[in-house]
């Protein structure tokens, strides 16, 4: 490949998850009470955010449709990550983590039919947490992180619907309870953080 990987451990699990000092806090406050027609004053005390997005469109959360469950994968067992892939398929696909048996789990959502299926891809890697996936050339690759273990490269050589290649990524300092992995791609670089 090409494309020059760099791996950033921005942070590891544990302070990720309890590091309160640099998530950002909402904090707003109103009036108790105000006449119909007057204006509302906000007041903005939030700390650590850059901008915040309001809805208040009327009618919005009385038309949200009820959730429903398109399938049950019995082949999850502690599942950290999903990634979402949009190949250009009349299918919406998704790529699950399963650290409690080692399994891969690839689900097709069908745009033409609302059908849904899975895939379990097997064992291809130990105790699977995070995943991301990205393509290059016309070939997919996803990036999988493991819980006290290694990395792992996938690669789709003859496409996303097939059992990938798979590669350890060696000299990369292992996190201990990792739980999520998101790649971000910048020009030609390619940057994993976990």
């Amino acid at each position: 490949m090409t494309t020059r990987f760099y791996y950033m451990l921005v942070l590891t699990f544990t302070v990720l998850r309890f590091s309160q000092a640099q998530c950002p806090t909402p904090n707003f406050s109103i009036p108790s009470s105000v006449c119909i027609g007057e204006n509302i004053s906000i007041t903005n005390s939030s700390v650590n955010a850059d901008s915040f997005q309001w809805d208040f469109c009327s009618g919005t959360a009385e038309n949200l449709t009820l959730v429903e469950s398109i399938a049950t994968i019995n082949e999850l067992n502690k599942s950290f990550d999903l990634a979402t892939v949009n190949d250009g398929s009349q299918f919406a696909r998704i790529f699950i983590t399963s650290s409690g048996n080692n399994n891969l789990i690839r689900g097709d959502y069908s745009n033409d039919d609302d059908s849904f299926t899975y895939t379990n891809l097997g064992n291809l890697v130990t105790a699977p947490t995070g995943i991301d996936l990205f393509q290059e050339n016309g070939t997919w690759f996803a990036i999988v992180a493991s819980n006290d273990g290694p990395f792992y490269r996938l690669t789709f050589t003859d496409g996303i619907t097939t059992i990938p290649d798979v590669e350890t990524l060696t000299g990369l300092t292992t996190i201990s309870r990792n739980g999520g992995l998101k790649i971000v791609q910048q020009g030609d670089d390619i940057f994993a953080i976990s």
